[in-house]
């Protein structure tokens, strides 16, 4: 290595949560697309939990959104966040653009 190149500076999670070097520097924009999908489905599948932990709020309207903008979840999915009461049918037409439609019970 010539004296005149910059030092190869090697991740550590001190720099990730002091801000000086974040997830999209160390990841190429593909790695990055992989932990976002693997973020949302996981997200999925916690707010199922809300039931057995009463005090529990997340996912709220921000991350429901957030997800829903990136394309990580789909209608079907922040309907289930209303029908779970994360997010209210009013949420879900700011998110969606569409109303809230209840699911049908036989």
């Amino acid at each position: 290595m010539a004296e005149t190149d910059e030092p190869i500076i090697v991740p550590n999670d001190l720099q990730i949560l002091t801000g000086k070097l974040s997830y999209q520097q160390m990841l190429d924009e593909q790695s990055l697309t992989v932990l976002q999908e693997q973020n949302a489905k996981s997200v999925y599948q916690l707010m199922f939990l809300k039931g057995a932990q009463s005090d529990m709020n997340f996912p709220d309207f921000e991350t429901v959104k957030g997800f829903y903008e990136l394309n990580l979840w789909t209608k079907a999915m922040v309907a289930k966040a209303v029908e779970l009461e994360h997010i209210t049918s009013d949420d879900y037409k700011t998110i969606t653009g569409e109303d809230y439609v209840s699911p049908t019970t036989e």
